[in-house]
């Protein structure tokens, strides 16, 4: 099987998992009976054990083999998928979260730099990111109907045994099709490690992406608060429905980047773009708004994140030797994830003791969150390396 179709199947099958918690993952941490301040404390601890897991899983990505990595992803996710279906208190919750959170630090860096260094790839990064995305797109919508479906007979808790059935699929799949097909590595975990440091250090267009990366964080906030502000609105099936509306935005970005597959000079242009067309309609949301100016609000939003990912991780692996490739992108995610921390803190201790969100309090944070990092964005794009120095 060709790497480009392992790769393609591989990210359906993760869509698919992901796309069955979308629209339950909020809402069944209610049914628990958490706060919003408790979700976001929950996040938080997610992010943090991400960002403490992203190094040592993305040297020994490097050290010991990507497709290695990515089965070992799809084990952690498979327990913390099913621990998660009946994790009824805040502690469970938690362990859930850091299995699940471990998992995807195997997957992060490890299955770009699988693809990159495909020996029969022929399409372009930005091609190959690009229709993952649009693919990831396909797997999490049908994934979240297939998800939310069985939730009307099985509770919202199913999400996440959807999750880790498919897991458990996709660790199965990726043992045999992607362990061991890749080139060999030989350079060793701190190596690796070592030489994402240096070229961090040296690279002024390699700061800058990571500091990018660091701003995107803010787009945590509207995963977590869209689907209790869609409940006003609509019932359990209509957030399906509304879900089924909005996320195209992403395959479209997807299909977008795809095709324009922007040059060296234009890269830094793109991703910034990206971050703006995501920005903007968080800053334009209110509660009293018509529910189809909600819509029209997220599907731009998607589309802008929908961009954002396969223009970040392009930007990176061309700028970035194989043999340390899956360790710089995990370094990456290390400092860059530090937004999400940040944004889940700091959103945990304002809405302390908010009990629902039929208030204008989530709008608010979003609009000024949104000033805050647009604010920080113009002075990034002031200061961009330009090609001739940007290494």
């Amino acid at each position: 099987m060709r790497s480009t179709t392992t790769y393609n199947i591989f990210t359906v099958i993760k869509g698919l998992g992901f796309g069955a918690t979308a629209t339950l993952y909020v809402p069944m941490l209610l049914d628990y009976g958490f706060s919003y301040s408790q979700v976001a404390m929950i996040n938080a601890i997610y992010w943090t054990i991400l960002i403490l897991a992203e190094v040592p899983t993305g040297m020994l990505a490097d050290g010991r083999g990507r497709g290695f990595s990515i089965t070992l992803g799809g084990m952690f996710h498979l327990v913390g998928g099913l621990l998660y279906s009946v994790a009824n208190t805040f502690a469970l919750a938690v362990v859930s979260e850091a299995f699940v959170a471990i998992g995807t630090a195997f997957f992060s860096g490890a299955l770009s730099a699988w693809i990159a260094d495909a020996p029969d790839r022929t399409e372009t990064l930005a091609q190959v990111y690009g229709r993952e995305t649009m693919l990831r797109g396909v797997g999490m919508i049908i994934g979240a109907f297939l998800g939310v479906g069985l939730a009307i007979p099985f509770g919202r808790s199913v999400g996440f045994f959807i999750f880790g059935l498919l897991a458990g699929i996709g660790m199965l799949f990726s043992w045999r099709y992607m362990h061991g097909n890749e080139p060999e590595h030989t350079m060793s975990e701190f190596e690796a490690l070592g030489h994402s440091y240096a070229h961090l250090r040296r690279s002024p267009a390699l700061r800058w992406i990571v500091a990018i990366q660091f701003l995107a964080g803010v787009f945590v906030m509207f995963n977590l608060y869209w689907a209790p502000l869609a409940l006003i609105r609509v019932n359990e099936i209509g957030l399906g429905f509304v879900w089924m509306l909005i996320y195209p935005a992403m395959i479209l970005a997807g299909w977008v980047v795809r095709r324009a597959s922007l040059s060296r000079q234009h890269e830094a242009r793109g991703v910034v773009i990206a971050i703006v067309v995501g920005l903007v309609p968080l800053m334009a949301f209110s509660i009293n708004q018509p529910f189809v100016l909600w819509l029209a609000f997220m599907v731009v939003h998607e589309f802008g994140r929908g961009a954002l990912a396969p223009l970040i991780d392009a930007y990176t692996n061309e700028r970035v030797s194989s043999g340390y490739r899956a360790t710089f992108s995990s370094l990456r995610s290390f400092v860059g994830s530090g937004g999400m921390v940040l944004t889940l803190l700091i959103a945990s201790f304002a809405l302390s003791g908010a009990q629902d969100v039929n208030t204008d309090l989530v709008p608010s944070a979003w609009r000024f969150a949104g000033f805050v990092v647009l604010s920080l964005l113009a002075v990034l794009w002031f200061v961009r390396p330009r090609l001739k120095k940007e290494e």
